[in-house]
């Protein structure tokens, strides 16, 4: 059986450091790489789509090219708004909800897009409240203790985590 890993959350959330833990504990991320934002190309282009009639047909094409892996998984900030389609094509996968204090993240998502903190802060509250009245979601609080929450996710993924201290610090000092 595979261990399918889908990272929910959304920007500045702490989803990308929680998809570097998974691919350094050996759960590849991405069937194929964008470059830096640890998402995976055909997942950022089919979230897209989303309201289109052959999203599940297309969503289902991409589980089964990915179940030729033992062990995989993947983010994109677009899936917290349309969790249920895939609640029903992956209804085996582990869903990690990244959640993060509006005011932490409020400062780069600003400066990132410009968006500003009412609407972050809207966001963040849905994403909560989503994560919170579903069972589904193993929750990564990426204000809380690193060490402790990442004790968590090896329990959820049946991997060690082993990030160097250095690159935890720098990521987590560069805004990550």
């Amino acid at each position: 059986m595979n261990n399918i890993i889908i990272i929910v959350g959304l920007e500045r959330s702490g989803t990308s450091y929680i998809t570097k833990c998974i691919e350094e504990a050996g759960i590849p991320m991405r069937l194929d790489n964008m470059g830096g934002s640890w998402e995976d190309k055909e997942i950022f282009t089919l979230n897209r789509t989303m309201n289109t009639h052959d999203f599940i047909p297309r969503l289902t094409e991409y589980k089964r090219k990915a179940n030729q892996r033992k062990d995989y998984g993947f983010k994109d900030p677009l899936i917290i708004f349309n969790v249920e389609k895939y609640f029903e094509v992956f209804p085996e996968a582990k869903y990690i909800c990244c959640i993060r204090n509006p005011i932490s993240a409020s400062k780069s998502m600003i400066e990132k897009i410009g968006i500003g903190l009412d609407y972050y802060t809207a966001l963040l509250r849905y994403t909560a409240q989503l994560a919170r009245v579903n069972k589904r979601f193993h929750l990564f609080n990426y204000d809380g203790n690193i060490k402790e929450e990442e004790q968590k996710l090896s329990g959820v993924i049946g991997k060690e985590i082993n990030l160097s201290d250095s690159w935890k610090i720098d990521y987590i000092n560069s805004g990550g």
